[in-house]
């Protein structure tokens, strides 16, 4: 899987498979989503929406991927950075 445009710090091979995919579903293109698809399965989207990582995601691609599983209920779209303990 082509994807060193999308992880340029760091050899995609060596990554997470719900963090390559979160990153194909905010910057990848239709081959990058594809070889997603084939390589870890459709189900892969759903389970990255379920527990996205903070601040990647913006608001026209989280609200497409719900959408493209089949979601209606949109929750908001999670925080952006990390929290600051109370």
């Amino acid at each position: 899987m082509p994807l060193e445009r999308l992880f340029w710090w760091k050899d995609p091979s060596h990554k997470d498979p719900h963090r390559i995919a979160a990153q194909v579903m905010v910057f990848g293109n239709l081959e990058d989503i594809k070889s997603v698809r084939e390589q870890y399965g459709e189900s892969i989207f759903e389970e990255v929406l379920s527990s996205p990582p903070l601040g990647l995601f913006d608001e026209k691609s989280w609200a497409f991927w719900h959408k493209k599983v089949g979601k209606t209920n949109i929750p908001p779209l999670p925080g952006q950075g990390v929290p600051w303990p109370q």
